[in-house]
């Protein structure tokens, strides 16, 4: 997985597909919404406004595929 995703970029990790998006909820609840926080991938992935170029704070989201299966499981 790249480290500094743009926002509506595509990147896989552990065969599972993610998508980089904005959000302008508070950090803690950022961390909720994000779909990487199963993974331990926060120190490796820039997703706080002071850790990227846009200053824009985002999330990673499952595609929808891989949603299904992970309800199911």
């Amino acid at each position: 997985m790249k480290q500094h995703l743009k926002i509506g970029e595509y990147s896989v990790y552990d065969k599972k597909t993610f998508r980089c998006k904005a959000d302008n909820h508070s950090q803690k609840k950022r961390c909720l919404l994000c779909d990487l926080r199963d993974y331990n991938l926060c120190p490796y992935v820039a997703c706080q406004p002071d850790e990227r170029d846009d200053h824009k704070a985002v999330i990673f989201k499952l595609t929808r595929k891989y949603k299904k299966e992970q309800g199911n499981g």
